[in-house]
């Protein structure tokens, strides 16, 4: 449950969760999809600390809903590539976290704001868990593909 700590409290660096998302899943493709959403991240806020994604979502909205089409798309691209990538239990828990951070992760420094944290990190979690928790839903391909997709759109948002 490491991995889950810097996305539930949004301290850390991306890429540092990703390391840690790959370890808990064991396996290089789920790790790799967490790096390039790291990377998405990093190309759409210039940052890859949580604490500035935190902050710029609690500024500009949720990455999910705010920017261009292709900003937003982006984010949804790489929440879902998290999603996809969740192994069976509780590690899976931690990627449905940063999924819902990446999202929609506003900064907890306002009652609305903790409000809305909790809501997207348990609702990532929850649906990280149903899709863990299904073999034959966890391929190795569909996380590194959301995930390239995700920086393609993120790139082309940039232009």
């Amino acid at each position: 449950m490491a991995a889950a700590a810097p996305a539930v409290t949004a301290t850390g660096d991306l890429f540092v969760l990703a390391v840690l998302l790959g370890l808990a899943a064991g396996d290089a493709p789920a790790g790799g999809a967490a790096a390039l959403v790291a990377l998405t991240c990093l190309i759409r806020f210039g940052s890859t600390g949580l604490a500035a994604l935190a902050g710029a979502q609690s500024v500009l909205g949720p990455a999910g809903l705010s920017g261009s089409i292709l900003a937003a798309a982006s984010a949804w691209f790489g929440a879902g590539a998290l999603v996809v990538a969740a192994p069976a239990g509780v590690a899976g828990l931690a990627f449905g976290a940063a999924a819902g951070a990446v999202v929609a992760g506003p900064a907890a420094g306002t009652p609305a704001g903790l409000l809305v944290r909790i809501v997207v990190l348990a609702g990532g979690a929850a649906l990280a868990w149903v899709v863990g928790s299904r073999p034959g839903w966890r391929r190795p391909w569909p996380a590194p593909a959301l995930g390239g997709a995700a920086v393609v759109l993120a790139a082309l948002a940039r232009r």
